[in-house]
């Protein structure tokens, strides 16, 4: 991992603006679309959360380090926020177009 010019971390949206400015996409999907409405809330989240990392030990260790190399990667790209500010303005300009904000909340989009 520690060769990989970028490793992106899935929760964080700047990381998928900053990826769509490195390949040039031009066509932006909505936030949140394809969202089931139907949750699984279990009773002991806690008691989930343990059993399940205890399952998956590597993937813990894999997704630290991405967060590592993620934040170290932030830190020594000068540029990051500025593409990040300037895709995201290219984003809400896409949507405008396509009418996605029509009648709709912008932290859904």
């Amino acid at each position: 991992m520690d060769s990989f010019f970028f490793i992106g971390v899935v929760e964080k949206p700047e990381d998928f603006l900053f990826l769509y400015h490195l390949l040039g996409i031009k066509k932006f999907i909505p936030k949140n679309i394809n969202v089931s409405k139907k949750y699984f809330i279990p009773k002991d989240p806690e008691e989930l959360k343990a059993f399940i990392l205890s399952k998956c030990d590597f993937d813990q260790q894999i997704y630290e380090k991405a967060l590592e190399l993620n934040k170290k990667f932030k830190k020594t790209c000068p540029d990051f926020k500025e593409i990040v500010n300037l895709t995201e303005k290219k984003r809400e300009n896409y949507f405008k177009k396509k009418g996605f904000l029509k009648n709709r909340n912008p932290e859904t989009n």
